[in-house]
């Protein structure tokens, strides 16, 4: 983290002003409020987020911009910390990431004076200032844990007056949102993660558990043999949904293959995202079952829809979406950190299996067959924390408190 943040000090950012442009503002029809959605660019997961607030602010009538918050404020550092959040997610290097982030979760709260960590994000947070001044929000979302420590920053010092709302984007209230506590509100997975929150020192009032935002699209639902019949699948087989996130990541090549030499009967969609090399080398393989192989695709509801269970990383988002749908998930080739947490919490909740070292996917595959009851389980236990109108609420809360707010 303070690596990240010395690329702040030490790159162009305070060389030479910051020529970025103003993001597409889209605006509403009938409400005058204005919301600055603040996203960093790592995957896709808090990109999309940031996009599913602002497609329900639109419905709403309310105008919203999404800032790339990191670009913003420096290319350098945007760049850095993408590099090494890609570098950090190797599995060679994945043990001591672990042990970075486990560090981090036991890591004593930086002090509010004369710490080098809030120093730091005061510098970035007062550039990001400059822009919150001229496009003048009346709440401000951030979708990722780096803008609400900057936030907090001017808070304290009395140089930001607009309610802000920090989005945990995952099942677990991450570390660094002890630097957040002067935030608003704070948005959770799920209200099984108040206790997390409380320990924090967040108070009850400040936490909202409505859920991970997602699209519209996954609170609704079409029937299975629709879509399949869509999409060109076998209208009764069983339908396995496979996806590495955004950039493919996985052994998908090794999962494909493993579900292909199983005996059961079944059709399988492949998802490799921008992940090219794989989906040209997965599109070469003679397969005997049904295999359907997609690059990156925006129609991930419809795929949903079609399937009977997912196999993913386990992503906040692509989780939370699965979850939306109603879909029983295997999970497996965590990030280190924050996706090892959300497979704990999935599994303690009964609504997903998740492969290991000595448990591979046909294994599970061939339990979640064997008794017919168990997808009838998982989907009960995932009525019971699914969030399909995460967005609608928490923009609906948006609304009212930008009215109280200006009374």
């Amino acid at each position: 983290m303070v690596l990240y943040l010395f690329a702040v000090y030490y790159g162009e950012s305070f060389v030479k002003q910051n020529t970025a442009q103003f993001p597409t503002i889209k605006k509403g029809m009938f409400l005058f409020m204005k919301v600055l959605l603040l996203s960093v660019t790592v995957g896709e997961g808090h990109n999309k987020t940031a996009q599913a607030i602002g497609e329900q602010l639109e419905t709403m009538g309310i105008e919203y911009t999404i800032l790339d918050t990191l670009d913003y404020i420096s290319k350098t550092l945007a760049t850095t910390n993408e590099n090494v959040y890609m570098l950090g997610i190797k599995k060679e290097i994945g043990s001591p990431y672990a042990s970075i982030y486990t560090a981090a979760e036991n890591r004593k709260k930086s002090k509010d004076i004369l710490s080098l960590t809030r120093t730091l994000n005061y510098m970035m947070g007062h550039k990001l200032l400059k822009y919150i001044k001229i496009y003048k929000p009346d709440a401000i979302i951030s979708t990722h844990i780096y803008p609400p420590m900057m936030l907090d920053t001017l808070k304290q010092r009395g140089l930001l007056n607009v309610p802000i709302f920090a989005i945990a984007t995952d099942f677990l209230v991450h570390p660094f949102l002890e630097e957040s506590l002067r935030n608003e509100y704070l948005v959770t997975a799920s209200p099984l993660l108040n206790m997390q929150a409380f320990r924090k020192g967040f108070k009850k009032e400040q936490v909202l558990p409505f859920g991970i935002p997602v699209k519209s699209v996954f609170a609704q639902k079409e029937p299975k043999q629709t879509v399949r019949k869509r999409l060109g699948l076998d209208l009764n087989k069983f339908t396995i949904l496979i996806m590495g996130g955004s950039m493919g990541f996985g052994k998908m090549e090794d999962s494909v293959i493993l579900l292909d030499r199983m005996k059961l009967d079944m059709q399988v969609i492949v998802v490799c995202g921008n992940n090219k090399i794989m989906y040209e080398k997965l599109k070469s393989i003679p397969f005997k079952k049904n295999v359907m192989i997609l690059s990156f695709v925006n129609n991930v509801h419809n795929l949903m829809d079609a399937s009977d269970i997912i196999v993913t990383k386990p992503g906040g988002l692509t989780t939370s979406e699965a979850l939306a749908k109603q879909l029983p998930m295997i999970l497996c080739d965590p990030i280190p950190g924050h996706e090892e947490r959300n497979i704990e919490f999935l599994l303690n909740n009964g609504v997903a299996m998740a492969t290991s070292e000595s448990v591979q996917l046909d294994e599970l595959i061939f339990q979640y067959f064997y008794y017919e009851k168990r997808a009838v389980n998982m989907k009960s236990n995932i009525d019971l924390i699914r969030k399909p109108n995460s967005s609608k609420e928490l923009c609906d809360f948006i609304k009212k408190t930008i009215i109280e707010w200006k009374k």
